[in-house]
């Protein structure tokens, strides 16, 4: 989404507005006050900032604009939540004929699958006896049926293309449907006498189907999976999180992600109700920040044999990355949720889920894959080079070396080595969880975003020390000049670094003049750069020129300092 157009609807609403469709507000000096909507309260932390265009909770920490209150809120998409906000308050978005026409198309391609759907429901009722009784035997309550939407696809070879062309009638989108395949006696329907899934998105809507095979000598493989289509990508969606993300998001505050249909259902069937599967795909970004709308604390629960060891493995791993709390449920050997649901019962999986284990714990015992000691503790590391939070970076490599027993420090030097080889730059020599000055530099800013342009001719990102104040500062930069809002600049970063701008922009006034920060952040980064060759001296492992920089930089704090005179090492 361009982010003019979402800086246009927030430059031109009230955040209070909105909020207060909602929740009651209530005024409090210059901001709004109430009981935070996302975390249980006695006493009001929810702030509402006029001013600033934003909300924070000081409880739970959640922040943001107009537009994240309404996704979260909601649970809606961004889109979606977008077109949510200036709906409720009378605000037009600009719509180009390209966009036009994409939303057409895409609403016609939903229509499609919805009448599909429909279709094979009236099928499972009226001519799907096999395919009940074999719901029957797997034990898939009439109740879960109904919940999940299950139909029966005819064994017929266009049954489903008549049915669309008498209450659809539009043959390009049907061509492009996915539902269909061809040969020289033309169109026909892709499932055939197969038991039907439908996939939704996690607000309800229907976008492809899984069709299961009911007798082994029937042909073709055990499923029959939709196609990549304009409103569907395998890896984007998660089966069963329009029915339980409620449940995930407010009673559990955790999920479990299985492979397969059958194995979430069973887990479902169970009273396990913060369940999703996968698709029998990977876990994909895209599938873990879905998940992340609702929570993100992520329990695998794949197959037990080598291929869902390794790819349970993965996903943790995906998760972690992310900053996402993960953990492998252990499933014996030949088992999926499925089975050992059937054979061992509730009670059984729960013992195994309160004591699943995190990511670096579970690898340091697996000795299925035959991985050797060092190469898991490559693979981690690895891992962590990947994760753009400084503090979940830290944490995670603690426990890796705890967990393998080895020095933390190690860790980081195998981290630095990989960067360097990478061209990325690592400097945790100066890290520290405050530098005051960087942050009172963006607070001016976020308050002024004119001041941008003059700043970056005199400092660059290297200036700042702190990760995320860093990545702050890159983000401003790139976008100066493109918003009116500095709340528009949620959508361009992560959640943890949005975190850290929304309470700086809820901060009091700067005391000092923003040259005044730039001069500290330049004085701290020549006294380092001093100090590194100050100890390359005392090895003698100093070149002629690292002694003429030496001297540049006394020059350069001395003039920084204001000072008349400064002692220089060399004459």
């Amino acid at each position: 989404m361009d982010i003019k157009v979402v800086d246009d609807l927030l430059a031109n609403i009230n955040i209070v507005d909105v909020i207060r469709h909602y929740i009651p507000l209530k005024k409090a000096g210059s901001n709004y006050k109430a009981l935070c909507p996302f975390h249980d309260e006695k006493t009001p932390s929810f702030n509402v900032s006029e001013r600033k265009q934003i909300y924070k909770c000081f409880g739970c920490g959640v922040s943001g604009n107009a537009v994240s209150f309404v996704r979260d809120y909601e649970k809606l998409s961004f889109w979606e939540s977008v077109r949510k906000v200036a709906a409720l308050t009378g605000f037009v978005l600009p719509e180009d004929k390209r966009t036009d026409r994409k939303s057409s198309k895409t609403e016609l391609l939903f229509q499609a699958y919805q009448l599909t759907k429909k279709h094979f429901q009236e099928n499972l009722s009226q001519y799907g006896a096999n395919a009940l009784r074999y719901l029957e035997d797997r034990g898939i309550s009439e109740a879960t049926q109904k919940e999940f939407e299950f139909g029966y696809a005819l064994n017929s070879y266009n049954g489903l293309h008549n049915y669309l062309l008498k209450n659809f009638a539009n043959k390009e989108i049907l061509r492009e449907s996915g539902l269909f395949g061809s040969n020289d006696r033309g169109i026909y329907d892709l499932f055939r006498d197969r038991l039907m899934i439908p996939i939704h998105t996690a607000t309800g809507r229907t976008v492809a189907f899984g069709g299961r095979k009911m007798d082994p000598d029937q042909p073709g493989g055990k499923y029959i999976n939709s196609p990549t289509t304009q409103i569907y990508t395998k890896g984007n969606e998660l089966y069963g999180l329009n029915v339980t993300k409620y449940n995930i998001g407010r009673k559990n505050d955790f999920v479990l992600v299985s492979e397969g249909y059958l194995d979430m259902l069973r887990l479902y069937e169970h009273g396990f109700i913060n369940s999703v599967a996968s698709l029998g795909t990977a876990l994909t970004p895209q599938q873990i920040s879905l998940l992340g709308r609702y929570t993100k604390n992520v329990y695998i629960i794949y197959d037990g044999d080598a291929a869902g060891i390794k790819a349970a493995i993965k996903a943790a791993g995906e998760a972690a990355k992310l900053g996402y709390g993960s953990r492998i449920v252990e499933m014996p050997m030949g088992e999926d949720p499925d089975s050992f649901l059937m054979k061992e019962g509730k009670d059984a999986l729960q013992e195994r889920i309160d004591n699943a284990k995190k990511l670096c714990e579970y690898f340091k015992g697996e000795e299925t894959l035959g991985v050797s000691k060092r190469e898991k503790v490559k693979y981690l590391t690895g891992l962590a080079q990947e994760m753009s939070n400084d503090i979940d970076r830290d944490l995670y490599l603690n426990e890796v070396a705890e967990n393998f027993e080895i020095s933390v420090n190690s860790l980081f030097s195998e981290l630095r080595l990989k960067k360097n080889k990478g061209g990325g730059k690592v400097n945790n020599q100066y890290k520290s969880e405050k530098y005051d000055e960087e942050k009172w530099l963006l607070k001016k800013l976020m308050d002024e975003p004119d001041l941008i342009e003059d700043v970056v001719m005199k400092i660059d990102a290297s200036f700042f020390l702190e990760a995320e104040y860093r990545q702050i500062f890159e983000t401003l930069v790139k976008h100066a000049g493109e918003f009116q809002q500095v709340s528009t600049l949620e959508m361009a970063v992560v959640p943890e670094v949005w975190a850290r701008m929304s309470e700086i922009l809820l901060m009091a006034e700067p005391e000092a003049d923003i040259e005044v920060y730039m001069r500290d952040m330049k004085l701290r980064r020549y006294k380092n750069e001093r100090e590194d060759l100050r100890r390359q001296l005392a090895h003698n492992e100093l070149t002629k020129d690292s002694l003429n920089h030496l001297r540049v930089l006394n020059r350069k704090i001395r003039e920084l300092s204001g000072r008349e005179s400064v002692k220089l090492m060399f004459n």
